[in-house]
């Protein structure tokens, strides 16, 4: 992406963001070109094609790495009655909901806590809530190895909600802030009442 800064600069300052719909805008092909295979992909009462929620990630210095989580359920859950289908992908649903992660200063080092992704486990994840424990220990043992992608300002890290991943510790020598734009696309019928339960507090 072009923010239209400084090449030279490996942040941009918060006040010197721009506007966020030329971003939007290029992201949105990809995005929809996903949404849109899910069974429940439609334009709603007023054709928006998707929501849009949008935050800011800060990770300080000192920030301890997180468990490894989801952002949320998935539509149709796993539960107990699964517990004997060894192969349940024909039930898993396309993504419903998107991470986008836009950094603000060049994350290149792992001191500066970047995100870190167990790849495919989304196939799995629909076990996190609902069925027992030896699920959740399958999952988390038998999966591939996490990867930490590293980024610099300009690039992007788009990923299903479901999939497992975390902020790893900021232990950065220079006392560094790791800022995250955070743009959230989900289809039309699906409000993320979990993550952003009420008004922004500027409202």
């Amino acid at each position: 992406l072009d923010y239209d800064n400084d090449s030279s600069s490996s942040s941009i300052l918060y006040h010197d963001m721009p506007s966020l719909q030329p971003i939007i805008e290029k992201l949105e092909p990809v995005v929809l070109s996903i949404l849109k295979q899910h069974p429940e992909y439609k334009d709603d009462d007023n054709n928006n094609k998707y929501n849009l929620l949008q935050s800011m990630l800060i990770s300080a210095p000192g920030s301890q790495s997180q468990k490894f989580h989801i952002d949320t359920k998935h539509l149709n859950e796993g539960d107990d009655d699964d517990d004997d289908n060894e192969d349940d992908n024909d039930k898993h649903l396309p993504a419903h909901i998107l991470n986008v992660f836009i950094p603000l200063i060049n994350i290149t080092t792992n001191d500066l806590g970047p995100t870190e992704l167990v790849p495919q486990s989304q196939y799995e994840t629909r076990y996190m809530y609902n069925a027992a424990t030896r699920h959740k220990a399958k999952m988390l043992f038998e999966m591939e190895n996490p990867v930490t992608p590293l980024m610099n300002v300009g690039d992007v890290l788009m990923f299903d909600f479901r999939i497992l991943h975390r902020g790893l510790a900021n232990t950065d020598i220079r006392n560094m802030n790791r800022p995250l734009l955070v743009l959230a696309f989900s289809i039309p019928s699906f409000h993320d009442t979990a993550n952003w339960p009420g008004p922004s507090i500027f409202e």
